[in-house]
């Protein structure tokens, strides 16, 4: 995965557009040939942030899926991501679309 930030910055030179025009135009090919995901967000405006957590998110539960059954551990994906926040791993911004996702629509995934 590819996260190119300070998006915001793009549009506020308009001098060098044409320069950021083609590094972006490289990281996107860059991103093509690796065969991975490429996302453009700007935490100072939060444009592409929630599309790329939800990315992230997917990504995540995908990878826990496939491995469910080859764990040994018992442990839910919810402690996991618990654990994480309280050792604060993971952004505010994170921390909250999980708490959207696992207490707000009681979301409950199988025990491992």
């Amino acid at each position: 995965m590819i996260v190119g930030n300070k998006m915001d910055l793009c549009f506020e030179s308009k001098s060098s557009n044409r320069m950021i025009d083609q590094i972006v135009l490289d990281i996107g090919k860059l991103a093509d040939n690796l065969e991975v995901n490429q996302f453009l967000i700007s935490a100072k405006t939060m444009d592409g942030i929630e599309r790329l957590f939800q990315t992230v998110t997917s990504m995540i539960l995908k990878d826990y899926s496939r491995k469910q059954y080859r764990s040994v551990h018992m442990v839910s994906i919810e402690s996991m991501l618990l654990r994480m926040i309280l050792m604060k791993r993971v952004g505010f911004y994170f921390r909250t679309m999980i708490f959207q996702h696992f207490i707000l629509q009681r979301t409950k995934l199988p025990v491992v």
